[in-house]
């Protein structure tokens, strides 16, 4: 949940920019169905797609946690993506502290 929770206030706090996150939240839902392994279980992937959904964090907020509940890892491989998770929540973290820094000083107020 941190790390959904993390990318979540990233492209909210991308509405500084575009005045508007659906644009933002639109792609990087699309991109979270796809390499999450919520449409297609990322077994099925082709090795490029698989190098590339290894790189991101989409698969540890729903395919890596499914895995684990289904009994498909062993104890050794939940910790290591249990400290995957931490590490991107930790980077997703200081990336939003680093925007959120920049974000203050585009701020407009609107209103009457």
């Amino acid at each position: 949940m941190l790390l959904y929770s993390m990318m979540q206030a990233i492209m909210g706090m991308t509405a500084f920019w575009t005045k508007t996150d659906f644009h933002v939240s639109w792609i990087v839902g699309a991109f979270m169905t796809v390499f999450a392994g919520s449409a297609i279980p990322l077994w099925f992937f082709p090795a490029p797609l698989k190098a590339v959904a290894d790189c991101l964090p989409f698969k540890y907020m729903i395919f890596e946690p499914l895995n684990i509940f289904l009994g498909k890892t062993t104890f050794e491989q939940a910790i290591l993506v249990l400290i995957m998770q931490a590490g991107w929540t930790l980077v997703l973290f200081f990336a939003g502290r680093v925007i959120w820094r920049y974000a203050r000083r585009v701020i407009t107020i609107q209103g009457g």
